[in-house]
């Protein structure tokens, strides 16, 4: 009795776990629905409030002939509803009349999946849409839409489109937006937006570099004496000729002759010696450093030599160019003792210039003649004389 209650009571444990694990894999398989599930509310349209979906909200700006109704003729995807946009004219600015919805959710950094069904009669373009939007302060990070993957113009069946965006760092919330551009009808059935985890980084991969290769040590290169010494006094003497010519340039007529400087002779060039005739070594005994120093030592005598040679060509002419201009200052100078010795005559003065004698004055007008008084005549009297009168 006692051996089999223990037993009884051994598997009742054992069948307590099992029902324990298994309610805990139910929970985990819940949850991962859950999370796996779909973000919209009312995606199938079946639920309706007076007319109008549940959880959907509307936008058609006010114009003759555009609406959005819900659709319940029972020729939708799945079910019996879908949403419906419907423009007759056109706008003159197309506002993009949209059903809406938004969903807050952590976002960021992961990929939204968006999915549905769309049908058109004679539509511009129907199309859906992701917009991602922060709220301090509000503006939109983000938008994307169906249109150019999935083109829904003119008249079409059903049709499946999808959406894929990655949202971008502070993502509040997400808007969907069921959308008709233009003229025509269009229906929107069957949504669904799924999140995805965003893809890890691939990290670069880094290839050891390869060593560095040896190099040869440098071979000490033998001085030449000879050439330094030759080079140095033409330098030298070129460096004050052309001094001396810069000063004359100036204008310092006064200055020092150069006759000694020009008269000084030129080192002659010497001639590099040829090697000496020795028998050639095998390949195998000189090693290629040694080879390569040799050459390059060959190379510096022969442009060495060069340099000298265009360096006396120089010299040279600035030799002509400092005679002729030591020829002209002693004619300068000549004409300039010449001057000081000879007395110049005084130039004559110019002969006075005499003042132009004033044109003859015009012969006055004589006056004219006054007319002759006439001779004056007794006024007669106002009242008759008493002479008169008697008589």
């Amino acid at each position: 009795m006692d051996h089999f209650s223990r037993g009884t009571g051994k598997r009742a444990a054992a069948l307590a776990l099992c029902l324990l694990a298994c309610s805990a894999v139910g929970a985990a398989d819940t949850a991962a629905t859950a999370e796996a599930g779909n973000l919209l509310a009312n995606p199938g349209f079946e639920q309706y409030d007076k007319g109008l979906p549940v959880g959907w909200s509307l936008f058609v700006q006010p114009h003759e002939g555009a609406s959005g109704t819900l659709d319940r003729n029972g020729k939708a995807v799945q079910g019996r509803n879908a949403i419906l946009l419907s423009t007759e004219t056109p706008y003159e600015t197309d506002p993009f009349n949209n059903w809406s919805q938004n969903v807050v959710q952590d976002f960021n950094g992961k990929i939204i999946v968006l999915k549905g069904a769309i049908r058109t009669d004679n539509a511009t373009q129907a199309a859906l849409w992701v917009q991602c939007w922060r709220k301090d302060p509000w503006s939109m990070l983000a938008s994307t839409g169906s249109g150019t993957a999935f083109p829904m113009a003119g008249t079409k069946d059903w049709t499946r489109v999808e959406v894929r965006m990655k949202a971008p760092r502070g993502t509040d919330y997400v808007t969907v937006r069921c959308v008709l551009s233009g003229t025509g009808k269009a229906w929107f059935d069957d949504l669904s937006m799924t999140t995805e985890a965003a893809p890890a980084p691939v990290a670069a991969l880094s290839l050891p570099s390869p060593p560095p290769a040896a190099l040869p040590p440098a071979q000490p290169q033998a001085a030449h004496p000879e050439t330094a010494d030759t080079l140095m006094p033409a330098l030298d003497a070129n460096t004050a000729t052309l001094s001396s010519l810069m000063g004359l340039l100036s204008g310092d007529t006064e200055g020092p002759d150069l006759t000694p400087r020009l008269k000084m002779p030129l080192p002659p060039v010497r001639p590099v010696a040829p090697p000496r005739a020795s028998p050639m070594p095998k390949r195998a005994d000189v090693p290629p450093a040694q080879n390569n120093s040799m050459q390059e030592l060959v190379n510096a005598n022969r442009m060495l030599m060069e340099s000298y040679q265009a360096l006396r060509e120089t010299n040279a002419e600035l030799a002509e160019q400092v005679k002729a201009q030591q020829k002209e200052i002693d004619s300068l100078r000549r004409q300039q003792r010449q001057g000081r010795g000879t007395s110049r005559p005084a130039p004559k003065a110019p002969p006075p210039v005499e003042a132009p004698e004033p044109p003859a004055a015009a012969p006055e007008p004589e006056p004219e003649a006054e007319p002759e008084a006439a001779p004056e005549q007794p006024a007669p009297p106002l009242v008759p004389s008493t002479t008169e009168n008697s008589r």
